[in-house]
């Protein structure tokens, strides 16, 4: 009777120990992925001014080797201005305009990261996604003849969306488990817009930041 009981007990206390293997096995896999949010300021050279971009996405930490895949989402913003101007001979019209560019692009994106020494990482990926661009372009005008000196204004409003992709690369530091520095460049691919600016003899206004290249740095927290 002791004999039955005795194998009762190791039964069940292997049965539990197994269990709590595997229940400790699941934990151990899913703390491989990590939820991170981060952001990054950055000047784009062609477009000339700076963009600012925020991120949310997952990392998976391969076990072993250090590496790590993470696919996350991304929302970028950056402008562009440009003002116009033209006077025709004395007595004629003058013409001038102000046009602002909003460009907001939205991305699902893929990293591939590896260590180079220690702390420090290079990493490499590629984004697809769509870019919005609102244009507003504020004109006026107005004669320069005796009264009643004829002149207009108005406003031209327009938002344009287009597919737009890009391909990065970098060096990121482990500050800590949680906590990384990371910079690096990119290279954005989309199809830009003509606008015209309602003033005598200007160029069009080329909206968007197609082949430009973009040099930034950033931090992303992992929780």
């Amino acid at each position: 009777m002791k004999t039955k009981a005795y194998a009762c007990l190791v039964g069940m206390a292997l049965i539990t120990a197994a269990q709590a293997g595997s229940a400790s096995s699941e934990l151990q896999g899913s703390s491989l992925w990590q939820w991170f949010t981060g952001g990054s300021v950055g000047y784009l050279t062609d477009l000339d001014h700076a963009m600012y971009n925020v991120q949310v996405g997952m990392e998976y930490r391969t076990p072993g080797d250090q590496t790590s895949h993470s696919l996350y989402l991304q929302l970028g913003y950056t402008q562009d201005d440009a003002g116009y101007g033209h006077a025709s001979a004395p007595g004629g019209v003058v013409q001038s305009a102000s046009v602002d560019l909003h460009i907001i692009p939205v991305t699902a994106n893929y990293k591939y990261e590896a260590p180079l020494s220690g702390n420090l990482h290079y990493y490499v990926g590629l984004g697809v996604g769509f870019v919005i661009m609102n244009y507003t372009n504020d004109w006026t005008w107005y004669q320069v003849t005796a009264p009643p000196f004829p002149h207009g204004s108005g406003t031209d409003d327009q938002t344009d969306v287009r597919l737009y992709s890009e391909l990065f690369g970098g060096l990121s530091y482990n500050i800590s488990q949680s906590f990384e520095f990371f910079g690096g460049a990119r290279f954005d691919m989309m199809s830009n817009v003509d606008h015209n600016v309602n003033v005598i003899g200007a160029p069009k206004f080329n909206a968007g930041i197609n082949h430009d290249f973009l040099f930034e740095l950033g931090a992303r927290y992992h929780f």
